[in-house]
């Protein structure tokens, strides 16, 4: 089951370019019963939650995506690999096809690069030379 969380919720409203505001219970200056705007309302609509985030969190819990069965699991995986085949197709179908004498010309290009560097890469020389002798 995918999920998001609260951070991810939030950052998405961040990157959106809402900004931050801090929710709190506010006191009105010509409160003469002392009461909250918050309370006010709860009280004139009925509301049973106690305070104004216990009332927007309500929801929390609720699952926000679908429970998924096996079936749905398996097709999900099956249309990923096929995505997979069809990249590697396009892929391929982008190589640019190199002719012989352009390998060995690339393989000779190493040869001097790997003499450059020394006696490290004996074997990988010994290779080249194999190589380019079959051809």
């Amino acid at each position: 089951m995918l999920s998001l969380t609260e951070q991810t919720n939030k950052n998405c409203f961040i990157k959106a370019g809402f900004k931050t505001i801090v929710i709190c219970d506010v006191v009105p200056d010509d409160a003469e019963d002392g009461k909250t705007i918050w309370q006010k309302f709860k009280e004139k609509i009925g509301l049973k939650y106690s305070t104004f985030k216990d009332y927007v969190s309500q929801d929390d819990d609720v699952p926000t995506t679908e429970t998924l069965n096996d079936d749905d699991i398996v097709q999900s995986i099956v249309e990923k690999e096929t995505e997979t085949e069809e990249e590697k197709v396009a892929i391929e179908s982008n190589v640019k096809v190199v002719t012989d004498a352009e390998a060995l010309k690339c393989i000779k290009d190493l040869k001097i690069f790997f003499q450059r560097k020394g006696d490290r890469f004996g074997d990988v020389l010994h290779e080249m030379d194999r190589v380019v002798a079959f051809n």
